[in-house]
Order: C-alpha cells, then sequence, then structure tokens
C-alpha cells in the first residue's frame, strides 16, 4: 500500500504586491529548509491572502520545521494559518492558530 500524501497549506495575510514578493522568497527559502522531505509545490494570492502549497507525507513534522523557521523570520509571518488534507480530499485539518475550525484557500 502506498503511503497517503497530504497537501499542507501555510496562508498568510497579502495586501499588496511587496507582501505577495516577500512570500514568493519565503517560498523559496522554504524549498531550501524543507528539501527533499516535502516538496513545495507553488503558491498563489486573493483576497488579500496568500498560500504556500508543500506536498508532504508527515504535514505535522513539515509544519514544526516550518513554524521553528517562522518564528526566526519577520514578524509579518507571525499571525499565519497553517491546515492541510489528503490530495484526494476536500476537507482541511486546521493545525494553526491552535482552537481555529476554519480554513478556506481563496
Amino acid at each position: 500500500m502506498k503511503p497517503a500524501m497530504f497537501q499542507l497549506v501555510l496562508q498568510f495575510d497579502c495586501e499588496s504586491a511587496e507582501a505577495f514578493d516577500a512570500i514568493v522568497q519565503l517560498e523559496e527559502q522554504l524549498i531550501a529548509l524543507l528539501g527533499e522531505s516535502a516538496e513545495v509545490d507553488g503558491h498563489d494570492n486573493g483576497s488579500e491572502k496568500a498560500n504556500i502549497f508543500i506536498h508532504t507525507l508527515e504535514p505535522i513534522e513539515s509544519l514544526k520545521r516550518c513554524h521553528m523557521f517562522l518564528e526566526s523570520m519577520n514578524p509579518r509571518y507571525a499571525n499565519y494559518r497553517a491546515a492541510y488534507r489528503p490530495l484526494a480530499g476536500n476537507e482541511y485539518t486546521v493545525l494553526c492558530p491552535k482552537g481555529s475550525t476554519k480554513f478556506r484557500v481563496a
């Protein structure tokens, strides 16, 4: 049986072109950070939000690695949201912020 693959989504506020450019730079840094443990699968933006998509076998572990990196970065990344779903599914499980149940990719 093939292991389940998940899509982890990191979501940031993105209200300007400069903020979006910073997200693109962050995406490149996450590619280097995660290496072969996960695949950063691109980004998008809309509704004043930007998303970075990560394909991983271990969404919680991948988020832990990303979280430690984000904590050391610019405060603009402090209020990110994160959720994951099976690649073959539609329902997201919210990981961050704790206690939140709503997550939408716009």
